[in-house]
């Protein structure tokens, strides 16, 4: 039978490891919560960097560890990429 250990807890528990596993949890979640509130620093691999400009601005500088980079002037439709170090029509 089924013998109720108090209104607050109707489960038959034991008080003290179910109080230090709830106290762990929460300060998981509280650190989890703490880091997603921070920035995230992610580049997904093989991806390129694209640029977005109107024609009257300035060029980015083209940096050869950017080879593949796109930019794209968004007024005029004109696409370039980087040829590792130069912009050059794509």
């Amino acid at each position: 039978s089924f013998t109720e250990v108090s209104p607050e807890t109707p489960f038959p528990t034991v008080d003290k490891d179910v109080k230090e596993e709830l106290a762990l949890i929460k300060q998981q979640q509280a650190e989890i919560l703490e880091r997603l509130n921070g920035t995230f620093d992610t580049q997904v691999t093989g991806s390129y960097p694209e640029y977005r400009i109107l024609s009257t601005d300035t060029f980015p500088e083209a940096k050869a560890d950017e080879k593949g980079a796109l930019l794209l002037i968004m007024d005029t439709g004109e696409v370039y990429f980087n040829h590792g170090g130069t912009w050059g029509v794509f």
